[in-house]
């Protein structure tokens, strides 16, 4: 085999084996694989000398990893979350404790509600509750809004 097609081969792999970096499954993995590999025996088997082979070795064990782990480290994310910056999607619920409104759904025991104008998600305390009938927010924790039915005011 020609010095050319032993080269064209060996860089047909190493494209196949970054493309494996974006197209997951595998078989451009391995298809690269062995591209990489049967140039690197072509260099050996078909050149009188075999320091074609032992760089493009050298190059696919020390530069390809590096190249890589520089790609994929600039390319993943930096950042991490802190803690103190993180904002429940909606804080303004806590508002809600004490409040009344109307159940609009039938509460078995989840359902909807209206609370001081808001259409929530809200869940009943002890037992079912009829739509229509006037409902109290008890408590709330995260986003789930607990509410029993409110004695007619």
């Amino acid at each position: 085999m020609a010095l050319p097609a032993i080269l064209g081969l060996y860089v047909l792999g190493l494209f196949l084996l970054f493309a494996e970096l974006f197209v997951p499954g595998g078989l451009l993995g391995i298809i690269g694989l062995f591209t990489v590999g049967y140039s690197i025996y072509e260099s050996f088997v078909s050149l009188s000398t075999p320091w074609l082979g032992v760089g493009m070795i050298v190059f696919a064990v020390v530069a390809v990893p590096v190249v890589a782990w520089r790609f994929l480290r600039s390319h993943l994310l930096q950042s991490q979350q802190d803690v103190e910056e993180y904002v429940a999607a909606d804080s303004s619920l806590s508002e809600l404790v004490g409040k009344t409104g109307t159940a609009v759904t039938v509460l078995r025991p989840a359902g909807k509600g209206i609370v001081e104008g808001r259409r929530i998600d809200v869940v009943s305390q002890n037992r079912f509750i009829e739509a229509e009938c006037p409902i109290e927010v008890v408590e709330v924790q995260g986003m789930r809004v607990v509410v029993r039915e409110a004695k007619d005011r």
